[in-house]
């Protein structure tokens, strides 16, 4: 699901480092680039070059985008603000997280994700311009929200594989599985841990 906290999470991280942290281990990173980029990128880099500030490393990661950057940057910038409205919501903080998976058609409403489509859309006159890299980058990002979509819409029928709307998510999970935007494979299991299955 769209999750975007690099601002928040950067913020934590110097703190963290300005008080001696010398060593990480993030359990939040879990290879869903398509929905989560700027968060694992801004984290992964400040790590690494700690004094570096956000909206530098954020710079960076979008120009990875090219002439589709600023559209990306407008997608993400949008999640983020969704995200940290989504951390006060009752339905998402006071849960733990196998009960949030099953609040998700509640908090990751048709509202919310209405706006979406039409941010990406706004790619579409200088898409021809980008290089196949850069187009492959921003596909990445589109199947990411397409999958977020059949994600609620599976929850919201019930268990996962015993619906038409499941079985239609995990369809597209082995379509997309080898592109590695979203590490699939992963989330599956976790699923399956968290008893949406059955």
């Amino acid at each position: 699901m769209p999750y975007v906290i690099a601002h928040a999470l950067a913020e934590d991280t110097r703190w963290q480092i300005r008080n001696g942290m010398r060593a990480t281990d993030y359990d939040c990173l879990q290879g869903y680039w398509a929905v989560m980029g700027p968060t694992d990128y801004v984290l992964g880099r400040l790590l690494w070059e700690t004094d570096a500030t956000t909206e530098d490393l954020l710079n960076e990661f979008y120009s990875a985008f090219g002439p589709l950057g600023e559209t990306v940057r407008a997608y993400y910038d949008y999640w983020e603000d969704f995200t940290a409205r989504l951390n006060g919501a009752p339905l998402f903080a006071d849960h733990k997280r196998n009960e949030r998976k099953a609040a998700y058609p509640a908090l990751y409403t048709e509202e919310a994700f209405s706006k979406a489509p039409a941010l990406l859309a706004e790619a579409d006159p200088v898409l021809a311009t980008a290089s196949t890299e850069e187009r492959e980058r921003f596909r990445n990002v589109e199947l990411g929200l397409t999958h977020a979509e059949l994600m609620v819409e599976a929850l919201k029928a019930g268990k996962i594989m015993a619906t038409d709307a499941g079985k239609k998510l995990m369809a597209f999970r082995r379509e997309i599985a080898p592109r590695n935007g979203a590490n699939v494979y992963f989330l599956t299991d976790k699923e399956i841990g968290y008893r949406l299955f059955e």
